[in-house]
């Protein structure tokens, strides 16, 4: 199921940006050349597990999931500008601003971001007036994870002190943040309560910090560099007790969410 609601999600996302009104053809080339860049989904994925294990349906939930997905999408074409990480790669593909321009790629950005917000506000309204406030909440979480207190905030945390940190806080706000919010957008829309909705996404902070821990393990070791040996102990221990921190905030709350768990193991062992 997860995967023909991925590729209904590809599609989706590919046709509302066909059939915008874009008059400029680059922007428009830009913001698919962006989306379509071949990333694993990871968000979007999580946020439609935890709805299948609520076994919930609804025809705007690919609205919530594309507003996800423009905001990942968004974060990391700004990321990679010359002002930021500077990266000229991404998935092996040159990065947007290398493709089209570093004017045009901030622009793209720009473009995604909004996207998310219209598309957003669409799934709101394509809900039953009484789900209505679920809606609400789940844009508040979406929005609040990408905002000056989420990714953001990390951004700024990483200009200064450095993708590899080992910082938990950047850890959380930058990685974190994203993940926390497709699972809290998901509790929100099923069951429109605040605070289960936020053990979701604090559920989804820790997620991040493992998922980081593990990059840069494997970034050390990929790249052959002479490292501590305290330092890889250091990180495979942080690795393995956010994991489990992580977990044990799925157990707390309230529900079968097994198909969720199972997911989480296969992201934090890299096999999805």
């Amino acid at each position: 199921m997860k995967n023909s609601k991925i590729e209904e999600l590809n599609d989706f996302l590919r046709q509302w940006i066909i059939e915008k009104d874009i008059c400029h053809p680059t922007l428009k080339e830009g913001i698919l050349y962006a989306l379509e860049s071949g990333g694993k989904r990871i968000r979007p994925t999580l946020f439609y597990t935890l709805l299948e294990d609520y076994q919930w349906e609804c025809s705007c939930s690919v609205y919530f999931a594309a507003a996800l997905e423009c905001i990942h999408t968004y974060s990391l074409v700004h990321d990679d500008l010359p002002a930021m990480d500077d990266d000229d790669f991404r998935r092996g593909k040159p990065t947007v601003h290398k493709q089209f321009g570093e004017d045009m790629a901030i622009l793209v950005g720009d473009g995604l971001l909004n996207e998310a917000m219209e598309l957003a506000m669409i799934g709101i309204s394509q809900m039953n007036p009484e789900k209505r406030n679920g809606g609400i909440l789940a844009a508040k979480y979406l929005f609040r994870a990408a905002g000056t207190t989420g990714m953001i905030d990390g951004q700024a945390m990483d200009i200064t002190a450095g993708a590899s940190s080992q910082d938990i806080l950047l850890y959380e706000k930058k990685t974190g943040a994203l993940l926390g919010a497709a699972l809290a957008m998901a509790s929100a829309l099923v069951e429109g309560i605040e605070e289960k909705a936020e053990a979701f996404y604090q559920a989804g902070l820790l997620l991040g910090v493992s998922y980081q821990m593990q990059d840069d393990l494997f970034d050390i070791k990929e790249d052959f560099q002479e490292y501590d040996e305290n330092l890889l102990k250091h990180l495979e221990e942080n690795a393995e007790k956010y994991t489990e921190k992580c977990k044990d905030e799925v157990e707390k709350i309230q529900g079968d969410f097994s198909q969720l768990k199972a997911l989480m193991d296969k992201i934090l062992g890299r096999q999805e």
